[in-house]
């Protein structure tokens, strides 16, 4: 189980450094569901935010791969912003691991092998330099930006 509050380190990609931790956080929790919990706090790096940002990690099972079952496990984050009009929207970024249930590779690494190289991997694409073993903010600025 994740400690409550639960300490959220955020790393700076713009420092394009090996690791700048910006701020650490605490989320405590607020809400508590069957396979999902709902935590609110700071987040350090955002400044000038009127409301907390909130923090889901939910875990779900889906028929993607029928007829194998695919555990699913969600963490996202919500920053509420406001539009021109005053209406509160949400900016949400968030990571979901899908893992079939009893599956393998060809070398039968099972969980939580694969999810594990496929969170980083993920992270690797989006915030770490292309041409040096640095944190970077480049390919997730060009990502947004809509590139392909």
């Amino acid at each position: 189980m994740l400690v409550d509050p639960l300490p959220v380190k955020s790393l700076s990609l713009v420092a394009h450094t090996a690791i700048t931790v910006t701020s650490t956080d605490s989320f405590a929790v607020i809400d508590v569901a069957p396979g999902k919990s709902v935590r609110t706090g700071t987040l350090g790096a955002l400044t000038g935010l009127t409301r907390p940002p909130v923090l889901t990690i939910a875990h779900s099972v889906s028929n993607e791969n029928k007829p194998v079952k695919t555990d699913r496990c969600l963490v996202r984050f919500d920053v509420p912003l406001w539009a021109p009009s005053g209406q509160v929207c949400n900016a949400a970024a968030y990571l979901v691991v899908a893992t079939p249930q009893g599956c393998f590779n060809d070398n039968e690494l099972t969980v939580p092998y694969v999810p594990l190289a496929l969170v980083q991997a993920v992270i690797g694409s989006i915030g770490v330099s292309p041409t040096a073993a640095t944190l970077s903010d480049t390919n997730l600025l060009r990502i947004l930006a809509g590139e392909p």
